[in-house]
This record gives C-alpha cells, structure tokens and sequence, in this order.
C-alpha cells in the first residue's frame, strides 16, 4: 500500500487533485488507516495511471470514469468510440476555419449593420430586370423583398452569411453581371448531385462530394460562409421538406437525406 504523498511523488498528481478524485469516485483509495488518511494498492495506482492517460487526451473526467469503473475495462473500444469524437471536433474547427480565412482573403470591412429600404430596392429591380415580370406585380414583390431583407429573418441570415449588407449587394450585382458563370455553377451542382445519387456510399467518397458542393456553393452566392447556408440546407433535408421531396424526384428518392447527413459529417455537427 501506498500513503496519498507517495502517489503523488510517484505520478505527479497533486494531493489536491487525488482529493478531488476520490470525492467524485474517480478514483476511491483502496484503504484509510486508522487515522483517516488514504492508502492505494497496485490495482488503483493501474487505474490512476489509465486516467492519466485518458485524460492527456481531453476524455471528460466523467467518461473516464465511467470506462476505468467499468467490470470489463475495454479501452481500445473506448478510443475507437472517442476516435469519432475527435474528427468531429477536427471537422466542425475545420469548417469554422475556412469561413474565417474565406473572410479574410476577401479583404472587405465585416459590418451587421441592417439592410435599409434602398437596399431592398437595389433587389427588386434586379429580380425585375432579369425576370419576365408583369408591371402589376412589381409592387408586390417590393414589398416581399422589403419585409424579408428590412424587417424580416432573411436579412438577418444574409448578414450572417455575406457579412456586411455591401457584400451581399456586391454579390448579387456580380451575378447579374455574369449570368453565364451561374449557368455553368449550375450545371455543375446537378452534376454534383447525380454524383451523391450515383455514389458508393463510402465516407470519403461523400465528403469529397461535399467539398464540391462547398465549393460550388462559395462561387454561385458569392460568399465565404458556405457552411452557413449548407447546414440550413441539410437541416431541411434530413427533416424531408418540400426541396427535398422535390429534388428526390429529379435525383432519386433519399439523395437529399444522403446529401444531409454528409453536410453535417463534413462540418462536424
């Protein structure tokens, strides 16, 4: 048996810490003498040793101490279960990353100062000018664009997507000044999509795909948030919404399930 202070010396966990794990059954001395004070055998210092180990890898006190405490201690299951939480957190920091970096390069002031009326009206005639739209309508869809980018959610979810409300307008004047861009991003997002119908399935084969349509996204909307707007996307795919009833129509009944949990793998959610 081994007094609390020679542990500590051994394995340089502090008294303070070796304590607190005992208060919260991490790690219960094997024995108290008679005066009270804490004495471990071999089997606990092997435990103490696990939980130092588990713990340089960030495990969660609490998850190590449901593994250590277990009858039948299996730690390469544990890792292997762990091993997935670990790429999740690489790919949601990933994701969060390259919006970072995607703002930066764009080298534009990050403003979320609200959408003002002109702005809604800068919209509205571009959707007039490249859409067959009757005359009698245009004040309706003044008036649509108005509560959705003045006084509506939209506006608040283009602000997080673009930015500032001068990188939105910048993006949809580039659009309309390249029309023939769009078309082709177009294009290649069906493509993109037949390919999620057509795939395997295996892990690395669909990421790959959502790093295309990541890609794609970035370039047609003009904007670094991608990730952003794909997860809204996947949100209403995996809840089977009117898009994606259509699209599994066009494309084959559960691509947009199969899209949707692909995003959310990428992005670590």
């Amino acid at each position: 048996m081994k007094t609390v202070k020679e542990i500590s010396k051994l394995t340089g966990v502090s008294i303070r810490a070796l304590r607190y794990y005992d208060e919260i059954g991490l790690l219960v001395p094997t024995d108290r003498t008679d005066a009270g004070y804490r004495l471990y055998d071999d089997e606990a210092l092997e435990k103490l040793r696990a939980i130092l180990f588990l713990k340089e890898l960030d495990i969660p006190l609490d998850t190590i101490k449901e593994v250590v405490n277990a009858k039948n201690c299996d730690y390469g299951a544990m890792l292997k279960k762990y091993r997935k939480n670990i790429v999740q957190k690489i790919n949601r920091l990933q994701g969060l990353l390259g919006v970072v970096d995607g703002m930066e390069s764009e080298d534009v002031p990050i403003s979320f100062k609200a959408f003002q009326e002109e702005d809604a009206e800068k919209v509205t005639e571009t959707i007039v000018r490249n859409q067959d739209i009757d005359d009698s309508a245009i004040s309706e869809i003044s008036e649509l664009v108005k509560s959705n980018m003045v006084d509506g959610k939209v506006g608040i979810e283009l602000l997080q997507i673009y930015g500032s409300r001068e990188k939105y307008l910048s993006a949809v004047e580039e659009s309309e000044q390249h029309p023939e861009v769009t078309e082709k991003l177009q294009e290649e997002l069906k493509n993109i999509y037949f390919s999620f119908r057509d795939s395997t399935g295996k892990n690395s084969e669909l990421l790959e795909l959502v790093k295309r349509l990541e890609d794609n996204t970035k370039k047609m909307y003009r904007t670094a948030n991608a990730r952003y707007m794909l997860l809204k996307i996947a949100e209403g795919y995996l809840a089977n919404d009117k898009t994606a009833q259509v699209l599994d129509g066009l494309y084959g009944v559960g691509v947009t399930a199969t899209i949707g949990r692909a995003i959310n793998e990428y992005y670590g959610v």
